[in-house]
């Protein structure tokens, strides 16, 4: 996922709906896989970018909440982004930052 965010915010406008106009390969952890469907609507909300029809398929939301940080639940829970909420998957604000 590091990688990926890296090269999101390296690239331009232009270039970035290629670097996710086709689904991944399915992780063997379903987890990551709504993770990552999540992660790429933030993008595109932020970016004022087309979000791709892939991430919307039943492979990429969690039957159950996956809270990624445990020790952090009720934080989670409050901060989380949509998105994120949305596919099952809560950490919180700052979970696509990279520093």
């Amino acid at each position: 996922m590091g990688d990926f965010l890296d090269d999101f915010y390296a690239a331009d406008n232009r270039q970035r709906p290629a670097l996710f106009a086709e689904p991944p390969a399915q992780p063997p952890d379903r987890r990551w896989a709504a993770y990552l469907a999540a992660a790429i609507e933030v993008l595109c909300a932020r970016y004022d970018l087309p979000v791709p029809e892939w991430t919307q398929r039943p492979a990429y939301f969690l039957d159950r909440a996956w809270f990624v940080w445990d020790g952090a639940r009720m934080l989670s829970l409050l901060d989380t982004p949509c998105p994120f909420a949305r596919h099952g998957v809560f950490a919180d604000s700052r979970i696509l930052s990279r520093t």
